[in-house]
């Protein structure tokens, strides 16, 4: 494809889908969602943000002279590593099924054991993307201006222009490949960023079939599905898309089939080797003089505690802690880039933490889980509802260690399993443990357009949703 034929196809997307939606949660969300920009940060205004978005160009791309040359049936992108961990069980039953797919990585995903390509940046793409910003820069400007968005320009507006890098990187990967019908299927386990949201764009304007795997926790605050078809763990997650879908009924005419599917990430479900730790896992909002005060108060009481950081945690986070842990023998720390989920939960007997969804996949492997908000700061405490449904227990800060004992009574009962079940529909089934083949299976009946009502059966559908439940 020429430059001006990728030009104008990328400007064209661009009409169809503009920066303030493909960057969803700055364009749409940011009041509600206020956490995610850094507002005592220096680099402030348009033009330090702006040179943000060439310095992103610049960090995140890796410059070639050539194309990606993807000749396979299913492209698979993983913008992070968590969103990696997500689909490797599928990728490997893709390999053992022989289902011809590119695993295909942005550069905050780390290479697995699978072969992958880097999403990388062609010097025709680059120049493409110049002439984006160039010609889209102003109107977007005077578009955030007209709507009052004064705080996005202030502290948000570099990521509405990424969308400028992202569609012609996916769509020179793509174009031909949809023309002779190589790509039949695109899979991603993210739907509200701007790589993925760029990405799932460029399969609608070529008539690529799109395909979501729910990767962790939702929010009704994430934007409608839009894709052809999703992998949802649970019936709760489907009824948060519901509601996210209800509110743009009169916009969202999109029809996806949704499959639930159950969790996908490989853990080591039903651990017997479970450790005698208190596990903290601790993402990337939360304070670290708010974790050290849970954890003196553990240590205090001769408990031994397990620390494990999130994989985007900032440098002076780990810091701390590292300094901390070096004069506290009882404590210990969980890189979460070098220590895999599996080992972090059979070193421990129960996993407290505030909002992340490390609080469902340690229920599945049948921890106890405990919510303690490690921010004082927190906008909307129990953010995932994971203690309003019943499967984890809060932490009472009067009386810390009596409700550590109660919490971890309570995910002993039959009332915490039922509220698993309807956050992973694989939950006691003979899919359990299998979510990554079950959905390999599916993938390739949707390849080769076969029926799918050997795994799943139609439970309910309306004008934008058909859902499907496991077949027992």
């Amino acid at each position: 494809m020429n430059i001006i034929k990728l030009f104008r196809l990328s400007n064209d997307a661009l009409k169809r889908e503009d920066e303030l939606n493909l960057a969803y949660l700055y364009g749409q969300k940011l009041n509600d969602v206020p956490h995610i920009i850094n507002n005592k940060t220096r680099i402030k205004g348009v033009i330090l943000r702006v040179l943000a978005f060439f310095y992103i160009i610049a960090r995140k791309s890796k410059l070639s002279f050539g194309v990606n040359n993807i000749k396979e049936d299913v492209f698979i992108y993983a913008g992070t590593q968590n969103q990696l961990n997500s689909l490797i069980p599928t990728v490997e039953a893709l390999i053992k099924l022989d289902i011809q797919h590119a695993l295909v990585l942005g550069n905050k995903a780390v290479k697995g054991n699978n072969d992958f390509v880097n999403l990388s940046v062609s010097l025709k793409v680059l120049f493409v993307a110049l002439l984006l910003f160039l010609f889209n820069v102003v109107p977007l400007y005077l578009k955030l201006k007209s709507k009052n968005k004064e705080v996005e320009i202030e502290f948000a507006f570099n990521f509405f222009c990424e969308a400028y890098l992202y569609i012609p990187v996916f769509l020179s990967m793509l174009e031909k490949k949809s023309k002779c019908n190589i790509v039949k299927l695109i899979v991603m386990s993210n739907d509200h960023n701007v790589d993925n949201r760029c990405l799932r764009l460029i399969g609608e304007v070529l008539n690529i079939k799109t395909l979501y795997m729910q990767h962790a926790s939702v929010s009704e605050l994430f934007p409608p599905l839009k894709y052809d078809y999703a992998l949802l763990d649970g019936q709760m997650a489907f009824n948060t898309y519901l509601n996210c879908s209800s509110k743009y009924l009169s916009i969202n005419n999109h029809q996806t089939d949704v499959f639930l599917s159950g969790q996908k990430k490989a853990i080591n479900f039903g651990c017997k080797n479970k450790g005698k730790s208190i596990g903290i896992a601790v993402n990337i909002l939360d304070d670290i003089d708010d974790v050290l005060h849970l954890v003196n108060i553990l240590v205090n009481n001769k408990f031994d505690v397990v620390v494990r950081t999130h994989p985007g945690q900032k440098k002076s986070f780990v810091n701390i802690l590292r300094h901390y842990i070096v004069k506290n023998v009882l404590v210990t720390w969980s890189n979460s880039k070098e220590d895999s989920l599996i080992n972090f939960f059979s070193s421990v007997s129960c996993v407290i933490a505030a909002n992340t969804s490390i609080h469902l996949e340690a229920a599945l492997a049948n921890l106890a889980t405990i919510y303690y908000e490690f921010s004082k700061d927190a906008t909307k405490p129990d953010y995932y509802g994971y203690v309003k449904n019943g499967v984890s227990f809060e932490l009472n800060r009067g009386d810390l260690i009596r409700s550590l004992q109660e919490g971890i009574n309570y995910c002993n009962s039959p009332s915490r399993n039922q509220a698993l079940k309807s956050y992973s529909e694989s939950y006691a089934t003979k899919w359990e443990h299998r979510e990554g083949v079950l959905a390999a299976l599916l993938i390739k009946k949707l390849l080769y357009q076969q029926h799918t009502n050997d795994l799943f059966y139609r439970h309910f559908s309306n004008n934008i949703f058909s859902v499907y439940k496991i077949k027992s």
